[in-house]
């Protein structure tokens, strides 16, 4: 009996696709844990930076210091004129976070008040009885030198632009005000168009409202029709 002792030949193909797939995973499985890697080590890096940033101040925003919240003016001379300032803001700071037209209109008129001019602050109620004292900054060096506030009656934090045209009515008798500040547009337009010395500030998207309508209107003919060029 004759027996065949050649040896098998080993089966090429499958060992050459097993290493090229090998080849491919091992390809594609790196730079995936490069970037999970890379993207793990950012998110910590911003979370930590993130919760630096926000433990750095945990004080009251209104007596800050920062370099945008104190108005730089030369405090040791008086000014030329001392004014009486009407000022119709929809919302004063009271709380320890205010937002940013508030704290616009406390640092202006608290700086200008500190400059020895005579502010009144007429504004909606606070939603705290407690709140109705006045925070001084600590630059300011006597509590006579800040904004006097009047809060008008109805609903804490409800706006009420007729209440507070009552209160400014009273005083602007006894002694008539040099300037008015609308703030924010907090009063009407027919009702303070013919103010003298008012001055109007816009803040954040009313103010990008009002373009947008002017361009609407130019856009227009008188026949309300779309102009195209």
């Amino acid at each position: 009996m004759a027996f065949n002792t050649k040896p098998k030949k080993p089966n090429m193909t499958s060992q050459n696709h097993l290493s090229t797939t090998l080849f491919f995973i091992v390809l594609f499985t790196i730079p995936i844990f490069f970037i999970l890697h890379t993207s793990s080590t950012s998110f910590t890096c911003t979370t930590s930076s993130s919760s630096t940033l926000i433990n750095q101040y945990s004080g009251d925003l209104r007596k800050s210091e920062f370099a945008w919240n104190h108005l730089q003016f030369i405090y040791e001379e008086p000014p030329l004129t001392s004014l009486k300032i009407a000022v119709f803001s929809r919302k004063w700071p009271i709380g320890s976070a205010p937002g940013g037209m508030e704290r616009h209109a406390f640092t202006l008129h608290t700086a200008l008040a500190l400059r020895g001019h005579r502010i009144h602050v007429y504004t909606s109620p606070p939603f705290n009885e407690t709140d109705t004292n006045v925070v001084t900054p600590s630059h300011v060096r006597s509590p006579l030198a800040s904004p006097q506030i009047h809060f008008h009656e109805g609903e804490p934090g409800k706006w009420r632009y007729n209440l507070a045209w009552s209160q400014f009515e009273v005083e602007n008798q006894l002694e008539p005000f040099d300037v008015v500040h609308s703030e924010s547009v907090a009063l009407p337009h027919w009702l303070a168009r013919d103010l003298p010395n008012l001055a109007v500030s816009w803040h954040g998207i009313a103010l990008e409202s009002l373009q947008s309508d002017i361009y609407q209107d130019l856009g227009l003919d008188h026949g309300n029709n779309v102009i195209k060029n």
